[in-house]
């Protein structure tokens, strides 16, 4: 039985944990900081570190990647709405570090998986 999909950046961002799948993560250590325009809080961390994900407002520690978007281009992908590659394409997503970034997408499952 699938729960609703979280529908808010700040949902979102705070079901990560759960939908990280720490076996794709060992041994690999990371910090994101995501800014994300017209959201209510605009700017989090996610810090990938021992097999484990945390995530806080605001932005902490110095970044490996930064990933820019208006929240709901976010949304959108989070929610399966939006195709992130063609967001990427079309300049709607700016990533500081894109090997970072493939590697973030392959740790988490989808939120309408949850």
């Amino acid at each position: 039985e699938e729960g609703p999909v979280p529908a808010t950046v700040e949902a979102l961002f705070e079901s990560l944990p759960q939908r990280f799948r720490s076996e794709k993560a060992a041994g690999w250590s990371a910090v994101f900081h995501f800014v994300l325009k017209g959201a209510e809080e605009p700017r989090w961390t996610v810090e990938i570190s021992g097999g484990r994900c945390t995530v806080s407002r605001g932005h902490r520690g110095d970044p490996d990647c930064v990933v820019r978007m208006k929240a709901s281009t976010y949304v959108g992908i989070e929610t399966g709405e939006v195709n992130p590659q063609v967001a990427f394409m079309m300049g709607k997503i700016k990533v500081s570090d894109i090997s970072q970034m493939m590697r973030y997408i392959k740790v988490f499952r989808p939120a309408s998986s949850t």
